[in-house]
């Protein structure tokens, strides 16, 4: 089936009445056909999707180019705090880029219709990929782009969904996981939070207590031991759960201790429930503020 990317900015300024600026989607491209056919299936090829994230899209050859930029015209990229320079997710190599595919994009419906769309440019060696994520809405002609914006994530079993932020935002929750290259090995999965503001996704810092500590990531769990001066072993278990209440975002979490003596293994491990914090999060000047995670207080490693 054909099917054609039309520019419609140029028509909605000349002639006629223009919507208000408001309404305007962000980006000037849609996807339309003949007969419409594709506004009724609500279905696009993978080369079409593409094409619609990003700018000047080479759906021969499935490639983004040099340098990607999505609808909007902004850079798919994403910046790191210059003190995060040494963390790993922001040193992270980018790997060779092959044709893309259908194992490249992901799909989540939001609310009144609307589809969330990750479209992945790039693979990292570290499991993450990067990429422009979109908020599509069908209309009668085709589909018109109503939210842009670029993240870095993990890029196995891709979850996305929409939740109320403030009064009158809306915040971007990605899961998704990282897996090791041994299949006995266990995936690591975590949550992402990117505003939507207007109509752009943005990356906002998460502020603990005025200290920026990069992207607003969180792993769902997360587990550490220490060796314990009598000899035992420590075991710290972290669980985090998003909550959304009254436009808030609340991170619970949940932190257990487990004391085990590896020279008897029969004994039986002591539990102890170490902490359980509610951390609400704030989204104000373009940032997420909060509080620092019980896990940054006692759930690091001490020297024996």
């Amino acid at each position: 089936m054909t099917r054609a990317l039309v520019v419609v900015c140029g028509m909605l300024a000349v002639g006629g009445c223009k919507p208000k600026a408001r309404e305007l989607p962000i980006c000037p491209e849609m996807v339309a056909a003949g007969k419409a056919t594709e506004a009724e299936s609500r279905q696009l090829s993978t080369d079409v999707w593409f094409s619609l994230l990003i700018r000047d899209f080479n759906r021969t050859a499935m490639d983004p180019g040099d340098e990607p930029r999505e609808c909007s015209g902004q850079p798919i990229s994403v910046t790191w705090p210059t003190e995060m320079g040494a963390d790993p997710r922001a040193r992270a190599r980018k790997l060779d880029r092959a044709a893309r595919t259908d194992a490249d994009i992901s799909f989540s419906e939001a609310a009144d219709g609307d589809l969330l769309v990750w479209a992945r440019v790039d693979a990292l060696e570290n499991g993450d990929a990067v990429g422009p994520v979109g908020l599509v809405r069908w209309i009668d002609r085709g589909v018109e782009i109503r939210g842009i914006g670029t993240v870095q994530a993990p890029a196995q079993r891709v979850r996305m969904r929409l939740e109320p932020l403030g009064t009158d935002a809306r915040v971007l929750v990605l899961e998704s996981e990282t897996c090791p290259e041994d299949p006995q090995g266990k995936c690591a999965r975590e949550a992402q939070l990117v505003p939507l503001d207007g109509q752009r996704f943005v990356s906002a810092p998460l502020m603990e207590s005025g200290k920026d500590a990069g992207p607003a990531r969180f792993l769902l769990a997360d587990t550490r031991e220490e060796a314990m001066k009598d000899g035992w072993s420590r075991r710290f278990d972290l669980q985090r759960r998003l909550e959304f209440a009254d436009g808030k975002i609340i991170l619970q979490e949940n932190i257990r201790t487990r004391d085990c003596d590896p020279k008897s293994p029969a004994t039986p491990c002591e539990e102890h429930v170490a902490a359980s914090e509610r951390r609400v999060l704030e989204f104000k000047d373009g940032a997420l503020h909060t509080t620092p995670s019980p896990w940054d207080r006692i759930g690091k490693p001490g020297s024996p």
